[in-house]
């Protein structure tokens, strides 16, 4: 069909192949990603990404109607914001603790011609809200599961 499918890997040491840089050093993701066409060709939701942890078995998966998936991996986080206080457990959140899956159409839809697509949504059309205006929603399903 013509998709290409990318799969990650934390390596043993350094960052995370494909992500951001920093001068030399990996930086984390702050990327947009184009979801395939989709699954079944009936249902209005497309598989975005898949999420496994090996040594618990524990897995998320993220099914939506958007045409795309921001992937971001809490890169600037500190460990002071959010202050610990307001944390569970007055944690500290630190840079590459947290990862965001943010279905949603793409960053330059305003600037761009869409791909083929049958509705506009699908095309990744920008969607401007203006009171009294046209309506706006996607779907999106987050499924937690054990690897088999």
């Amino acid at each position: 069909d013509g998709s290409t499918q990318t799969i990650f890997n934390v390596p043993k040491e350094g960052g995370v192949e494909g992500s951001n840089l920093d001068g030399d050093k990996p930086y984390g993701f702050d990327h947009n990603y184009v979801i395939g066409s989709r699954n079944d060709g009936i249902s209005p939701l497309r598989l975005a990404a898949i999420l496994s942890h090996p040594s618990t078995r524990r897995s998320m998966s993220v099914h939506t109607s958007a045409p795309g998936v921001q992937l971001y991996t809490s890169n600037y986080l500190s460990g002071s914001n959010p202050p610990p206080d307001l944390c569970k457990g007055n944690s500290k959140y630190s840079q590459w603790q947290g990862i965001c899956l943010e279905t949603q159409t793409f960053p330059d839809s305003i600037y761009s011609t869409p791909p083929e697509a049958t509705d506009e949504f699908g095309k990744g059309r920008c969607f401007i809200l203006r009171p009294g205006g046209d309506d706006y929603f996607h779907e999106v399903h987050f499924d937690f599961g054990r690897m088999p």
